[in-house]
Parts: C-alpha cells; structure tokens; sequence
C-alpha cells in the first residue's frame, strides 16, 4: 500500500481559538512537463510531475492541489485519501487547455481517473478527464456533505466493451458518489460541467444523497440513463442541456436522459432542454423523462423535449407508480415520433400492473405527429386520475432550433493556434438566437449571437456552446448546441500536437517459425515532437515479461498519417521459442503491450492503445 504522509509539517496548537483562525493550508503543485517527483512541490516553480507521486499527500482544511493546465497525464490516475476541506483544481493561464488525465481504455477492467477515498467538502474544478471508465469517484464511508463539481470536462467515459452486454451493460459513470455502507451525503453541486461521448453524467450507489443541485450543466452523447435521481431528496435538475443522446450499443430495458426513482421530498427538473434523444434500433424507451418507479409530489417545469425517439415524458412504474406529479409549462415537439412501442407520445401514461399515477398536467404545449398524441394511455383510463388542463395541443408557434455550424481554418494552414467563428442559423424568420458557453441553457437575456458568430481561440479549454432561438410573438425554441475541443491543431497541415504518446498494438502473428508481437509509438515529449524511438516490453498474463525492445522500425504510414514527425517508430518483437511455447500453452493468455522510460512513459509504463491481445492456446482469440 501507498505511504500517505502531510508532507508540510503542523505547528502544534496550543489555544482553541488559535486554531480556528490559523489554518496552515498548503498548495501543492503537479505538471507533467516540468515537474520532478523529487521536489517539494509546494510552488509552480518546483511541481511533482506524476499524480502517483501526488496521491501520497493528505489533503486537509483550506489545502489545494493544482494540476497544471495545458499539461497531460496518460495512465497515471490520481487517488486520495481522507481529503478534507481541501480544493482539486488547475493553475496557469486559464485561456490554455484544462490539465488532462487520460487512461487508456482497457476492454475488460474498469478503470477510474480520480478517485477521492472517505472525502468530506471537497471542491473539484476545471479539469479534463477522459477514456476512464469512471471519471471521479467519491467513495464515502457513513455521512458527508458540502461537494463541488465545477468547471470540468469529461470526454470518451465509458464501460469497457467486454463490460456491456444487452441485459446489464455496466455503464461509465463522468462522477459517482458510491459507498459500501449505504452512506449519506449531504449538499452535491454540480455546476457548469461539460461531458461528451458517455454513458453516464452523474450516478450515486447505495450512497442516500440529501440536497442534489445539478445546475448550468451540458451532457453530449451519452448513451446510458444519463442522470439518476433515484437514491435521495431534495434533488434539482435546473438550466441545462441534454444534446443528441443515444446509446452505443442496444440495452434491451432501453435508456433515457434522466431516470427518477422512488423519491419524496422537494425534486424537480426545471428550465431544462432535451435535444432528440435516441435510442438504439429495436430498444424501448429513448425517452428523456422516464418515472421509473414511484416518485411522489415530483415537479418538471419549463423543459423543452425536441424530437425524441420515445415518449417525452414516461410515467411508468413497477409494483406501484408515481403519484402528485406536476407537468407544466413545457414544450413537446414532435416527441415519440419514432418509437413503434407504447412508450411514445409528449407524455406516456404506462400504468404497468394496472397501477394508474395521479397528478397535474396543465399549461404544456405540444406539437405532435401522425401515431404520436400528445398524452398516449397504454390502456384505456390509465391517466384518469391525472387532471389535464390548460394544454395547448397543435395549436402553438414554436421556434425553430438554431443550428450551429463551425468555420474552421484553411487545411493548408499551418498555424498552431489561432481563432474561427461559430456560428448558428434558424428556419424561423426574424427570430433572435442568443448563446452561452458556460454549459447552461440560453435565456432571453443571454448574449444576441453576432452576425460574423461567436470568435473561439484555440488552443483553449473545451466548451459547450449552446443556441437557442426567441421571438416575441412564438414559444422560445429548444436549445441546441455543440461541444468543442479547443485544445487540438486545427489546420490540416500544421504540425500535430507534441505533448501526447500515440500508440497501437496492432497484431500477434503466431506461425510455425514463432510469435511476433506487431505495432508502434510515438512519445510527443520526445524532442522534435516525438523523433527518438521509445522502449516497449511485451507482458503475459500481467505478471510474466517475454521480452522487450526498442520501437525503431521504419512505419512511413505513420508520417503519412501525420502521427509521427519521422517513420522510425514501428516494432515487431520476435519472442524467443520459450516465450512462444507460454502462447501456445493450454488456456487464454492475456498479452499487454507497454512502453516505458521516455518523458511521456514514466514514471509509470504506459499500455498501448488496443492492448491487450488474447491467445487462446497458440491462436489469436477475443478477450
């Protein structure tokens, strides 16, 4: 196990109101750049440069830890233990990129890019987290409260593909709060928060979570039931953005944008917008409501629902249903125009086991389409305990959405940063589309877009940038929007990146003669953007070492490609025959490929992208 130790020594306190008023808080520091594991790292002059290194320290009252923005940290996740009071943040020029953890995303084991063992207020901001299977995770033991989310961005979270099957896909969560002893939470913000590309925005396992604000957030492509209000009271959905959902794979008990579960108390969603969320080909649901099980007294108002492929809003239920709902002041374009099920319409009434839910559903507009009303019953009187009034059915001008459209540079530029105009249209005439790129939803007085767009600057932190369309005389149109990463080359002739490892363990070739293992890497710290060779070792069944060489082969598809300044970077690794004989032994044999003791690859190894291959008795096989 880790050593975790405060490296700044306490000043034994002697008076109690001595210590009230004199906290020693210490910022600590961490850049994969300049960094050195064997500083102090108590100022951006002498950073530690792993998070491994980092996880050793114990964050308590007023302490921060800061991770450098523009800086990278591949397969070196970051774990804390008994963070207390203390801030996980970035420092540097807040117009550079985020710092950025990735992992390298195994197919079969879950791996996290944060996690945050036994905290208690904790505040999280501007980070970029990516390829982990669960973002930040908050383990709590018994009780907790007072945690900040705020300011990050989560790209590409999801299961391991191995994880995922049809009846329990295992999905990725971008923040979990979970605990083993069914632990309680008090007080979670999270607020102006960007995710793209996965499964799960915001989940809570066994942990009772009381007081939930999830404010000014936009989640983009997420496939899963992308935010659970399920375990808790007190929870608030408000002001965000759900954009083009639709899950990557076919979950036969189908997904939706927001599930809620059996809660009581003061809960709502509230001035949210849900654009198209889908559903995969021959999966029920693809609903961005869904009334799960039984939720009392719980209020959606002010929402926009814009073509989803199920029912708007679904009331289902298991042995019983929801009760005391409040539906008003929302608008349902075109909803559940695609699903041949019954979960379809603005609003689905489902009443499963013959269970009818109860409550009011007045002052909504709905636009509908042919086989999809505007409240559907699964079956006769199924609603008739829920009073409807004041509906404006087919009978409303709403504005269309705006769509936005990205100018990009020249593909003959080689410029290595720079700006571009994001701009946005609608079909309605005369309307006004106002923007926001803070993840929250635009409202009628958020900023006009300009004629000549809105400028973004890159290299820059990711942002969400959102559209929605007003004019005096129609219903306000549903938000849309898109996420964009400013922390890429945009030109198509401009020199790649050179502060990433690019990698690809590309085949096992097992013949008479013997095994060779095929691929390539390239490590951007490198000088010249990745020029000398990188080191790379071939494991077995994660613990026995075949062999190991240097990645010199000559791959000129990789020049070609623009992922390598030169062609030196390929290797095919011959195993010895005593090597090959553990391959063609009986069983499957897993086999990792790892890259090691370049600036990009220590001081942990880094495993290559598409490793591990598996052999199954002297044949390639699936993992």
């Amino acid at each position: 196990p880790r050593s975790r130790k405060k490296l700044a020594m306490r000043t034994p306190v002697l008076l109690l109101a001595f210590a009230l008023t004199c906290v020693d808080a210490t910022n600590y520091y961490v850049s994969s750049e300049l960094g050195d594991d064997a500083a102090s790292g108590t100022s951006p002059d002498t950073p530690w440069q792993s998070l491994l290194r980092a996880g050793e320290v114990v964050l308590t009252e007023g302490d921060s830890l800061l991770l450098a923005r523009n800086n990278i940290w591949l397969d070196d996740p970051l774990e804390l233990v008994d963070p207390s009071g203390a801030t996980l943040g970035a420092y540097g020029n807040t117009s550079l990129p985020r710092p950025w953890i990735e992992m390298s995303r195994s197919t079969a084991q879950s791996v996290t890019c944060v996690s945050l063992q036994n905290p208690n207020r904790m505040t999280v901001s501007d980070l970029h987290v990516a390829g982990c299977s669960v973002g930040i995770a908050f383990g709590v033991t018994t009780q907790t409260s007072d945690f900040l989310i705020e300011g990050c961005f989560f790209r590409d979270i999801r299961s391991p593909s191995q994880a995922f099957s049809p009846p329990n896909p295992a999905w990725a969560p971008a923040v979990l709060f979970q605990s083993a002893a069914q632990g309680e939470i008090y007080n979670v913000t999270l607020r102006n928060n960007v995710a793209l590309h996965l499964d799960v925005f915001f989940r809570n396992v066994n942990a009772f979570v009381d007081g939930l604000e999830l404010v000014d957030n936009t989640v983009a492509d997420c496939g899963g039931n992308c935010v659970g209000l399920d375990f808790g009271t007190n929870m608030h959905l408000r002001n965000s953005v759900f954009l083009r959902d639709v899950p990557a794979g076919l979950f036969l008990y189908g997904t939706t944008d927001v599930i809620i579960g059996t809660v009581k108390g003061d809960n709502s969603i509230e001035d949210t917008d849900f654009y198209s969320r889908g559903e995969a080909v021959g999966g029920p649901d693809g609903c961005a409501i869904d009334f799960e099980t039984a939720a009392t007294s719980f209020l959606v108002s002010g929402c926009n629902i814009y073509q989803s492929f199920g029912g708007g809003i679904m009331v289902f239920g298991h042995e019983t249903t929801s009760q005391d709902l409040a539906l008003s002041n929302n608008t349902f374009v075109r909803a559940g125009c695609l699903q041949p099920r019954d979960d379809h319409g603005g609003i689905a009434f489902m009443c499963p086991g013959g269970h009818k839910p109860s409550g009011l559903v007045e002052n909504n507009n709905f636009l509908t389409c042919p086989g999809s009303p505007a409240m559907f019953d699964a079956f006769p009187g199924c609603s008739d305990n829920v009073t409807k009034k004041n509906n404006y059915i087919d009978d409303v001008n709403v504005v269309e959405p705006p769509m936005p459209n990205i100018e990009p540079p020249s593909p003959d530029s080689n410029a290595t940063s720079g700006t571009f105009p994001l701009v946005a249209t609608t079909k309605t005439p005369n309307a006004t589309i106002r923007y926001t790129l803070d993840g929250s939803r635009p409202t009628e007085t958020s900023e006009i877009l300009p004629a000549a767009g809105v400028i973004l600057s890159w290299p820059g932190p990711a942002v969400a940038a959102n559209f929605r369309a007003f004019h005096p005389t129609m219903v306000p149109s549903c938000t849309n929007g898109i996420v964009v990463e400013l922390n890429y080359i945009m030109g198509r002739a401009a020199a790649r990146p050179p502060r990433s490892v690019r990698s690809s363990f590309d085949a096992i070739d097992i013949n008479e003669q013997g095994a060779s293992i095929i691929g390539w890497i390239v490590d951007g710290f490198l000088p010249g953007g990745g020029v000398p060779p990188v080191q790379v070792q071939v494991i077995v069944n994660r613990t026995q070492y075949l062999a190991w060489g240097l990645a010199d082969v000559d791959r000129p598809d990789l020049v070609k490609a623009h992922v390598a300044p030169n062609a030196a970077h390929g290797f095919s690794l011959l195993l010895s025959p005593n090597a090959t004989a553990v391959l063609k032994g009986p069983g499957k044999h897993t086999v990792d490929v790892k890259a090691f003791g370049s600036p990009g690859t220590s001081p942990l190894p880094v495993r290559l992208n598409n490793s591990p291959h598996c052999v199954c008795a002297g044949t390639v096989c699936p993992c």
